[in-house]
């Protein structure tokens, strides 16, 4: 379990990162796993990897034959992610920005393999 000091500061960090994009009118470049990413305005960007609890449980817990949907994929990189672990992936959002900001990423991570 992580210490309340943390939570704190992981917390902290993600409000930043919203308050930033509410503000932003450009496309944000991030780095993800080595990978370079823009992340458009309207998409919120992913956890950095050192604080992405949820990357680091998807490559562990996603097996070859699962079936995997992410719902309210924004940047799709839980989706790729889970890409690299099984084929059958589906990543949905009401959002049109992301959706292609997903897309994106797929076409040009390669499914961060590599």
């Amino acid at each position: 379990m992580m210490s309340e000091a943390e939570a704190r500061k992981r917390l902290n960090w993600q409000n930043g990162v919203y308050e930033m994009h509410l503000k932003c009118k450009e496309p944000v470049p991030m780095n993800f796993l080595g990978k370079t990413i823009e992340i458009p305005p309207n998409v919120f960007s992913p956890v950095p990897w050192e604080h992405n609890l949820l990357a680091k449980t998807v490559l562990r817990e996603v097996r070859e034959t699962d079936r995997v949907l992410d719902m309210g994929t924004e940047s799709g990189v839980q989706a790729i992610l889970a890409a690299s672990k099984s084929s059958n992936v589906i990543a949905v959002d009401v959002n049109p920005f992301a959706v292609e900001c997903a897309k994106r990423m797929l076409t040009s991570t390669n499914c961060l393999r590599g």
